[in-house]
């Protein structure tokens, strides 16, 4: 479920960087792919939570079947200008 919605966000805004999907994916659509409420991942988001591990795997899962690409983008950021950042696109 958490694919789908990974490929319905890239599908609707193009290329989106590791961290912009997974703000979008919080306001929508992460809750339901963990079978929570928006207010209950809002309220665990609150107090610190983060899900990583399910989000790269899903990632890793999509690549490996050829739905999505991943990109290293250098950026500058934080005083450095090659700073490696993650972008996803649908293939």
């Amino acid at each position: 479920e958490l694919g789908a919605h990974i490929l319905d966000l890239l599908s609707g805004k193009g290329e989106l960087d590791y961290k912009v999907l997974e703000q979008h994916l919080n306001e929508n659509g992460l809750a339901q792919a963990l079978g929570i409420s928006q207010e209950k991942w809002e309220e665990y988001r609150r107090a610190g939570v983060t899900i990583v591990n399910p989000y790269i795997k899903t990632l890793d899962t999509l690549i490996a079947r050829g739905k999505i690409r991943e990109r290293i983008d250098l950026r500058p950021e934080g005083g450095i200008s090659d700073t490696p950042r993650y972008s996803y696109s649908l293939i």
